[in-house]
Formats: structure tokens, sequence, C-alpha cells
């Protein structure tokens, strides 16, 4: 009696059948059906541990002078990760215990006790003494070092006239800014 499958053919189905099992599994049997990042660090159930409204952390330096101040209307803390979302947040940087910029955007991340500060969504950053304005959709902020940084694209608005780059570098404390690329702008001379 002749075979109606060979053992080539049966192998071949064998293995399909196989695949399509696996990923059958995979899809409908995974805890959510997408595959996650290697990076992410938080577990995808991960619940948040407190939650604030109000929200006002002030920090200072060893000398007691006020380094820094963040508010938002609310913070979400993450355990999972040592993160915090916080809504509508404005970040006030201190430069000898005077009031020198004011960062604010729609939301923020807080990374493990404010050793960097993500900005999202309609960011400003305004220099009180230069009256300069700079708008980007990301800022990362490290206080410790007194720097900010992107590399979004940014509009530099001063009295004059304004300055749009690709990227940025901010040394808070200084005041030094520094465009990185593409930089064009258009200067108004006062009469």
């Amino acid at each position: 009696m002749k075979a109606l499958f060979s053992t080539r053919t049966i192998n071949t189905i064998i293995a399909i059948g196989s695949a399509a099992i696996l990923l059958y599994f995979l899809l409908f049997y995974s805890e959510t059906g997408n595959i996650r990042p290697a990076n992410n660090d938080a577990p995808a159930n991960a619940k948040p541990d407190f939650y604030l409204t109000n929200v006002k952390s002030q920090h200072f330096d060893e000398s007691g002078a006020q380094e820094f101040v963040v508010t938002g209307q609310s913070i979400t803390h993450n355990p999972a990760n040592n993160t915090s979302t916080v809504a509508m947040p404005v970040v006030e940087v201190f430069n000898q215990g005077v009031k020198t910029w004011i960062a604010k955007s729609q939301s923020g991340i807080l990374h493990d006790k404010n050793k960097e500060i993500e900005l999202h969504k309609k960011v400003s950053i305004t220099n009180n003494e230069q009256g300069a304005m700079m708008k980007t959709n990301h800022l990362s902020i490290v206080p410790a070092e007194k720097i900010a940084q992107t590399s979004e694209r940014v509009t530099l608005s001063v009295p004059n006239g304004f300055t749009r780059s690709d990227g940025m570098h901010v040394n808070l404390e200084s005041q030094e800014i520094v465009l990185l690329q593409n930089v064009k702008g258009q200067y108004n001379v006062s009469p």
C-alpha cells in the first residue's frame, strides 16, 4: 500500500502546525499579547504606591540655600522603577538663593529622587534675568549638575527676535545656552 503523504510532507505539516500553536499561545495567552521592550524595568502590571495632589517639593544645597522647587497638580509614584509621573509640572531653579529659571510643561517624570527631571509636551523654560524663553517638546533637567538639555527642536525667543535649533544644552548656573544644530534665527535691530 502506498502512503498518502511522504515523510517530508508530514514533517512540514507538523512544523507549520507547531509554529501556529506557538504563535496562538503567545498572542492569546501571554500577559499582553505584545512584546515588551527589553529595557523596561517596570513590570507591565506595576501599580503606584502613592498618589498626591497639589504637590510642592523644595530642595536645598549643603549650605541651606534653596536649589530647586518642583510643583505639580498631581504626582504618581511607581516603586518598580522608582519614578514619579507629574501632571503640569513647574521646576524653579535657584542660583545662590535667587530664582533664575522656570521650566513648565504638561507632563513630567521624576527619576530616582529627582536626580533627573524629564519634561514633556509644550515645554517652556524662562530665564528671569535675561528675558529669554525657550520652547520645545522635551527637556531633561539634571539639578545636581545645573544643566538642562534636549535633542528636540527648540525656539529661543528674546525681546529683539528668535532663534531656532535642533537640540540645546543650557548651563543653568552660568546661564550659557548652546544651540546644537541647524541654527537659524532673526534679530530685529532697535531704532
